[in-house]
C-alpha cells in the first residue's frame, strides 16, 4: 500500500548560533508592496566568507548556507512560516512501514547550464555526498539510507553508490531506509540533499568555487573575503517568484561599519547585530529590524561519567537541581541584551512540534527553593564534597561569557556550592578537548543547530551516538555522533523508534514529545536559552520576512528606488 504526501514538505540547513548570527522578523512590522520590482536591481546583504567550498553536501556555516539555499533547489522547500510544500518533487509517496519511498520529479526543470534535473542528479549526488572517501561535512544526513554502512568500510571507492537508491527512470527512483521514517520526506529538503548535474563529477573542486544550480539564483563570481555575487537563473522554472535581478552578499570585516550601511540605504540587508547596537537597533526609526525566536538551542551538557552525575537517582536530582537554580529570565536580560529566549524543551518556538507545557518543562524555570531541596536529596543518597568545585567550560568567541559567569554565581547563590568558569577560545578548541577527554570531569556549553524543521533534528543531534561518535572526515568541527552527554536510555531510545514508524508527522511529533519528557526527567544536557533571529534591513527594503532558519528568502526582496 501506498501513502501519498503530495505536494507540501520540506526541510532546510542550520544558521549560526552566535548571538546575533541569525535573522528572523516580526512579519507586521515589515510593510509589504505590490509594486513590480526593478529588472535591474541587485540585493547588497551583508555576508561573509564561506568556510568551505560552495558543494550543499560539505556545507556548515551560515555563510555558505544561505548562498546554496538560494542557488539550489531541493526536493522539497519551506515557506517563510516553516509551512512545507514541495519543489522539485512533483510527488511523495511510501509504502504502509515508511520504508521505501517513491519520489517523482517534475518535469522540464533543469541546471543553471541548461542540462536537466533527472532522477540520477539525486540518486548519485546523494551516493557521491555518504561516501566517506568524498569527506563531506553533511555526510551524516543520509545515515537512515540502506547501503550507508557498506559505504563505511575502508579502500571504498569515491564513486561507490547506496543500495537503497534506485532509478526507476528519468523522473522516478526509490528510497530503501534501513529504519521506517516518517520525517524522511522534510530531512530531503536539506541542502545537502541537493541534485547535482553530471559535469560536477569531472572536477569537484572546480565546481565549489563556481558551482552549477538548480535554484532560482545562478553562480556569478566569487571575489574571496569581498563579495560573492549570485543572479537571476535564465533557465529557472519553478513557482518562486523572484522579485530582484540578484544578490550580492558583502563581506565585511566590521558588522558595525554593515550596520551603518544599512541605516544610510547603501546596503540593503543585516542578518546580525554588532555589540554596540544591541540595545538600541530594535527602536532605531532608520531600521526596519527584527528580533525574534530563532531556532538555535543553546545547553549545559554535564557528561553522564561525571562523578555524581550518572545515570542514577543522585545524577538526575544535582541535574534537575542545577537547571532550576538558573535564573535563565535574568541572565538572558542582563547579559544578552534580551537577544534569546527561555526554552520551555528541547527545541525552538519556531519548530512544529515545539511546546511549552511537557511534563516536567518546571524543571527549566528558576525555583531556587525547589533546587536547594532537590540537591539535598542528592545529598542524602552520596555527600557532595565540600571543597569540591563544578567546572563549567565555555566558549568565548560566541560572545557568552557573561552568560555562563552569571549562570555560575547563580548555580552557587541557590546551591551553595562553587562553581568555576573555564573558557577555551573557539567550539573547534572544545570539540578537540572533549576528542581528547579533557572535559570528562567538566560541565561545558552545548548546542544544537537544527539541519531541518522538526522535533527529530534536535533530538537526534544532541542525544544520539550515530556509528562509532568519531568525527566527520570533513573536519574536527563536524560531529558524526554528536551525543556529547553519554546519555542512553532505552526509553527514549524506543520512543525514538516508535516516531520514526508513526504514521504521519504530527504523529512522530507526538512522539518526539513524550521522547522530551524523558528528557526532561533526566536531563542529560540543560536547555539555556534559544538565540533569537537578530538583523535589520534599510526602510527602502521591501520582502524582509526571514524564514524559521533565520535567512531571508532572497527572492522576495526588492527595493523602492526613492526615499520613504
Amino acid at each position: 500500500m501506498k501513502k501519498s504526501i503530495g505536494r507540501a514538505l520540506v526541510a532546510a540547513m542550520a544558521c549560526s548560533l552566535t548571538l546575533g548570527g541569525c535573522g528572523g522578523t516580526d512579519t507586521e512590522d515589515l510593510t509589504q508592496t505590490t509594486e513590480q520590482p526593478l529588472p535591474g536591481t541587485i540585493i547588497k546583504v551583508y555576508g561573509c566568507e564561506p568556510s568551505r567550498p560552495l558543494i550543499p553536501s560539505d556545507t556548515v556555516d551560515e555563510c555558505g548556507g544561505q548562498l546554496i539555499n538560494a542557488m539550489f533547489s531541493r526536493l522539497v522547500r519551506f515557506d517563510s512560516k516553516g509551512k512545507p510544500q514541495n519543489d522539485l518533487a512533483e510527488e511523495i509517496t511510501h509504502n504502509e512501514r515508511m520504508t521505501r519511498y517513491t519520489i517523482r520529479l517534475v518535469d522540464g526543470r533543469s541546471f543553471s547550464d541548461g542540462s536537466p534535473v533527472r532522477s540520477s542528479s539525486f540518486t548519485r549526488a546523494w551516493s557521491w555526498a555518504a561516501n566517506p572517501a568524498n569527506g563531506q561535512a553533511g555526510s551524516m544526513l543520509f545515515s537512515n539510507i540502506k547501503g550507508y554502512e557498506d559505504l563505511q568500510q575502508a579502500e571504498t571507492p569515491k564513486d561507490a553508490q547506496l543500495s537503497g537508491l534506485k532509478v526507476v527512470d528519468d523522473l522516478t527512483f526509490t528510497v530503501d531506509l534501513s529504519a521506517p521514517s516518517a520525517t524522511f520526506p522534510i530531512l530531503i529538503g536539506t541542502l545537502a540533499y541537493a541534485p547535482l548535474p553530471q559535469s560536477f563529477y569531472k572536477d569537484p573542486v572546480a565546481f565549489g568555487s563556481r558551482p552549477i544550480t538548480s535554484g532560482p539564483y545562478r553562480f556569478e563570481s566569487w571575489t574571496h573575503r569581498k563579495v560573492v555575487k549570485i543572479r537571476r537563473s535564465a533557465t529557472y522554472t519553478g513557482d518562486i517568484g523572484i522579485r530582484n535581478a540578484g544578490v550580492d552578499f558583502l563581506v565585511y570585516s566590521d558588522p558595525a561599519s554593515a550596520l551603518s550601511d544599512v541605516q544610510a540605504g547603501r546596503l540593503d540587508v543585516i542578518t546580525t547585530v554588532p555589540d554596540s547596537a544591541r540595545k538600541s537597533f530594535v527602536e532605531d526609526s532608520s531600521l526596519q529590524s527584527y528580533n525574534k525566536a530563532g531556532s538555535g538551542l543553546e545547553l549545559l551538557a554535564i557528561p553522564t561519567g561525571m562523578e555524581h552525575f550518572g545515570q542514577d537517582r543522585e545524577g538526575r536530582l544535582r541535574r534537575r537541581a542545577i537547571s532550576m537554580a538558573i535564573d535563565r529570565r535574568t541572565l538572558i536580560e542582563e547579559t544578552l541584551d534580551n537577544l534569546a529566549q527561555q526554552p520551555t524543551d528541547f527545541t525552538s518556538p519556531t519548530i512544529p512540534g515545539w511546546s511549552e507545557d511537557l511534563k516536567g518543562e518546571e524543571h527549566l524555570r528558576y525555583r531556587a527553593e525547589a533546587a536547594r531541596e532537590a540537591w539535598s536529596q542528592a545529598d542524602a543518597i552520596r555527600m557532595w564534597p565540600h571543597d569540591r568545585s563544578l567546572p563549567l567550560v565555555c566558549v568565548t568567541e560566541e560572545g557568552t561569557g557573561a552568560f555562563y559567569e552569571g549562570l555560575a554565581a547563580s548555580v552557587r547563590n541557590a546551591l551553595g556550592i562553587d562553581v568555576e568558569v573555564r573558557t577555551v577560545p573557539t567550539r573547534a578548541a572544545l570539540l578537540s578537548g572533549l576528542d581528547k577527554g579533557e572535559y570528562g570531569q567538566a560541565a561545558f556549553s552545548a548546542r544544537i543547530l537544527p539541519d531541518y524543521p522538526s522535533p527529530e533534528a534536535y533530538l537526534n543531534q544532541g542525544f544520539v551516538a550515530i556509528g562509532d561518535g568519531t568525527r566527520s572526515p570533513a573536519g574536527s568541527e563536524v560531529l558524526q555522533g554528536r551525543d556529547l552527554s553519554g546519555y542512553a536510555s532505552p526509553v527514549f531510545g524506543n520512543l525514538l523508534k516508535k516516531a520514526g514508524e508513526a504514521q504521519g508527522v504530527d504523529e512522530a511529533n507526538g512522539l518526539y514529545q513524550e521522547a522530551e519528557e524523558t528528557l526532561l526527567e533526566d536531563l542529560p544536557s540543560i536547555p539555556l536559552f534559544i538565540v533569537n533571529n537578530v538583523g535589520a534591513g534599510s526602510r527602502r527594503v521591501r520582502g524582509l520576512v526571514p524564514g524559521w532558519n533565520g535567512w531571508p528568502s532572497f527572492w522576495d526582496l526588492s527595493r523602492e528606488e526613492h526615499d520613504n
